[in-house]
């Protein structure tokens, strides 16, 4: 491991002291942006209004804004102890790190509604823009069990945006450019609504057509690509957002929301390959949400939220026979749909406690089918289908005004209804099998001053394999295992978030996290053939610690940043050499933000991180990624009150480094954005 990033890292932390959440401390933005959609919020646990739940972070909309991260996976790597993975591999693919876990084990949502593909739940996270999200909740480690089940390692939820004035609407544009001036895309976002005594609505809508991006200067062209232009990176991206409310008196709101987004995008192939493309294409990558909130209060001490939404999934997988795909060779069809409903309960009636209790349901049903085109057979309709049910209770005793215990259990079931394959010419049942789960959590809350606060948490949660680990034939090549059990972490946490001096706020984490019964794919023989199987295997341990600050020395400067150490660990009885991928050891993020004058801010900022695993792209094995510094600088300008320009240039030092091996990162690059707010 290059040592330089860690020393260096540590040395920063030391010297600025930082603590662990978003940019801030972690003191939430959400309770003074009055634009979030609180309806869509995840619960939590022990959290007044103007208190950061229980072991979350956020990213405001004006962080977005103000360090141009208009992607999801942008925005996440903001947040200690988070890392994102770009698009890379076969697939093209973005995925995340939570502390070690991954998107299997850290669940996304909109608003509280699980956002779940029923195949294989293989999310990817480019696919997801922010322009029109009011803030982004990072549950990291204890999330609570009236949030329904797979909370094992955390939770991402993405907040949209709500109106709040009897008219507003807001219009952004931006246009990206390569080192060289040629034009890679653009993003734009309008949205309009409107705030009433009872009621309010609002629309948005928001695309991205990225044409392509481009290396650094400092890389090396191989075989199969040149510098300049990255092969086979053009994609699209659009969503549109529909809300409607009634808000009959000061504390009931009734919501009913739409949400569909539309995604294009192309496989990429490994720089050190034999191809310059992978030959695998997705024409298609759509999904859409209809789905109800509500919050009812009963009487001064009680309350009754309810969810209830349907899902809708469409992927068309083309694969090719040549790099130029000009000729296809299968095409492989998905058509899922999720439904659900969940009631959470609570109340303060006994002295001293607060008491909640919710049930949860959800039934997700994948069907898929294939279409050879050399000879035009289009197989039969495949149908998995499972159900996934869970009771909570959770209660909070608040023992003196400062100090507050919390407990919670629940019960988890999923049960398969259905599991059908094709092979053989045969269209059969495969063998099913249900799986229970006791989840357990308890948190020690001390509010030891005005400011400061300290927590001691331990959550120990499930997650339950998906139906691609339990029933999939990967095109031929893995056997199903419907006996597979689920993943069980023990997360333990120690946190303090504090005002150190006035206007400087810092935190600080330090947490443990073992997983028994690790799913991994295993390789076996069966009738002289080899297969691969997903199976409970070995111990995972992830543990570290988040540091980060944010002090606003004048009303001209504020600086900040963040630090996390994370180490991960794999035991595999099965394979000795394996390694856990996407997670960087050190990872660090510093930023000024700086008015000379009252109308241009200026933003500089740096992200910093070390090697991390990657499975090797030519061959088997792992290999360790480089470390890489990239340096960001903003100017903003306000033409009016209302009207913002700006320019970001990003990886300024066009530094050539890669996070997955084989798949070079984009060099410097600009882009000219403009905001526009009534």
């Amino acid at each position: 491991m290059n040592r330089l990033p860690c020393l260096s890292l540590l040395a920063l932390s030391i010297a600025l002291g930082f603590s662990g959440s978003a940019l801030a401390a972690e003191a939430s933005t959400s309770a003074a942006d009055k634009k979030v959609f609180t309806l869509g919020q995840i619960t939590v646990t022990a959290a007044p209004e103007d208190e950061t739940p229980l072991g979350t972070a956020t990213v405001s909309s004006e962080q977005m804004w103000d360090f141009n991260r208009d992607s999801l996976p942008e925005a996440l790597n903001l947040i200690p102890g988070v890392a994102t993975t770009p698009g890379s591999g076969q697939r093209n693919e973005t995925v995340i790190s939570v502390r070690g876990f991954d998107r299997w084990q850290v669940p996304l949502m909109m608003d509280g509604i699980r956002l779940y593909l029923p195949a294989d739940n293989r999310i990817d996270f480019d696919r997801f823009l922010t322009p029109d999200l009011a803030e982004i909740q990072v549950s990291k480690g204890y999330v609570s069990v009236l949030n329904g089940p797979d909370g094992m390692g955390g939770a991402i939820n993405l907040v949209t945006r709500k109106p709040v004035k009897p008219f507003e609407a807001e219009l952004r544009s931006s246009a990206a450019f390569s080192n060289d001036g040629d034009y890679n895309g653009n993003t734009t976002y309008a949205s309009i609504g409107s705030r009433q005594e009872m009621y309010y609505v609002q629309g948005s809508v928001e695309q991205r057509d990225s044409r392509s991006w481009s290396l650094s200067d400092d890389f090396k062209p191989t075989a199969v690509q040149d510098k300049g232009e990255r092969n086979n990176t053009s994609k699209k991206d659009w969503r549109v957002n529909l809300k409607a409310a009634l808000t009959p008196n000061a504390t009931d709101e009734y919501s009913l929301n739409f949400v569909k987004q539309s995604g294009e995008k192309h496989g990429a192939g490994s720089v050190t390959g034999t191809s310059p493309v992978s030959t695998w294409d997705w024409p298609t990558w759509d999904t859409w949400s209809l789905y109800w909130l509500s919050h009812t209060q009963l009487g001064s001490k009680s309350y009754l939220n309810t969810k209830a939404y349907y899902n809708k999934f469409e992927n068309d997988l083309v694969a090719y026979t040549n790099a130029s795909l000009s000729a296809k060779n299968w095409t492989s069809y998905y058509d899922d749909n999720a439904s659900g409903v969940s009631v959470e309960f609570g109340t303060d009636l006994v002295p001293y406690n607060t008491m909640k209790a919710a049930v949860y349901w959800r039934r997700d049903q994948h069907k898929e089918w294939q279409l050879t085109h050399s000879s035009g057979f289009t197989e039969p309709k495949q149908e998995t289908t499972e159900e996934v049910f869970s009771a909570a209770f959770e209660n909070t005793v608040h023992i003196t005004p400062k100090w507050d215990l919390v407990a919670g259990i629940s019960r988890d079931a999923r049960l398969s209804r259905k599991a059908e394959e094709y092979a053989s010419n045969v269209l059969f049942d495969q063998p099913r099998s249900d799986s229970w789960a006791t989840n357990y959590q308890a948190a020690v809350i001390y509010r030891y001053s005005d400011t400061g606060k300290a927590h001691l948490s331990a959550s120990d949660r499930t997650r339950f394999p998906t139906m691609f680990e339990r029933f999939s034939s990967r095109f031929g090549g893995a056997l199903s295992n419907p006996w597979l059990k689920p993943e069980r972490a023990l997360n333990l946490e120690l946190g303090i978030a504090d005002q150190i001096l006035p206007g400087v706020q810092g935190s600080a984490a330090l947490f443990h996290s073992e997983v028994d019964d690790a799913i991994q794919s295993v390789n076996i023989l069966y009738n002289g053939n080899t297969y691969s199987q997903s199976q409970n295997v070995g111990k995972a341990t992830f543990q570290g610690l988040e540091l980060s600050l944010t002090a606003r020395l004048s009303h001209q400067l504020e600086v900040g940043g963040n630090y996390s150490y994370i180490d991960t660990d794999v035991d595999n009885p099965n394979d000795s050499t394996a390694r856990l991928t996407t997670t960087p050891r050190n990872k660090g993020f510093l930023y000024a933000k700086w008015r000379p004058v009252e109308k241009l801010t200026v933003i500089p900022s740096l992200e910093i991180s070390d090697s991390r695993w990657s499975s090797r792209a030519v061959g088997t094995g792992y290999t360790q990624t480089g470390a890489y510094e990239l340096l960001g600088l903003k100017l903003e300008y306000k033409l009016t009150p209302s009207w913002d320009v700006s320019l970001t240039g990003r990886n300024l030092l066009d530094k050539n480094y890669e996070v997955v091996d084989g798949y070079p990162q984009e060099g410097r690059n600009f882009v000219l954005a403009t905001r526009l707010q009534f």
